[in-house]
């Protein structure tokens, strides 16, 4: 998911705001590499940090979804396609981190903003694909881990 002028423009002088916002919300310490914390000291570098949290996030559910449909391939006679569902998922994701974006469009927050709206829903999906398709009603253990929101 990219939003418009990612990786673009240059721009520098970031709040510590937005600074602690990016570091709070990637941080982690099941998953460090999603930490955009101090050392990042421009937009345009919390901006590239953020859109590899996104890229690994990306990667991260396409591995719980394609988990998911081969169990429904293999479990279930009417073979629900996870595929339709999840470009219904990716327009939404689009318009609303692209709303995101156009709201804080003047200035360089679009560019902290919109990722950050992909980050949040990109992990909201993948525990929903998790619980939906991946866990069990009993003590069964899950197909794959319980991923973090």
């Amino acid at each position: 998911m990219r939003w418009p002028g990612m990786g673009k423009l240059g721009w520098i002088g970031m709040a510590g705001g937005w600074l602690m916002a990016a570091s709070s919300v990637l941080a982690g310490p099941e998953q460090p590499e999603y930490q955009c914390g101090q050392q990042y000291r421009t937009t345009q570098d919390i901006s590239d940090c953020l859109g590899k949290v996104v890229d690994n996030l990306e990667l991260e559910l396409t591995r719980y979804l394609e988990a998911a449909q081969r169990r429904i391939d293999r479990e279930n006679d009417k073979k629900p396609d996870l595929q339709g569902e999840q470009a219904a998922w990716r327009q939404c994701v689009s318009a609303h981190c692209g709303d995101a974006y156009d709201y804080w469009r003047d200035g360089s927050i679009p560019y902290i903003e919109a990722p950050l709206c992909s980050i949040r829903l990109a992990r909201e999906r993948t525990h929903h694909i998790w619980e939906a398709f991946l866990t069990y009603p009993d003590s069964t253990p899950p197909l794959l881990p319980e991923p973090q929101l």
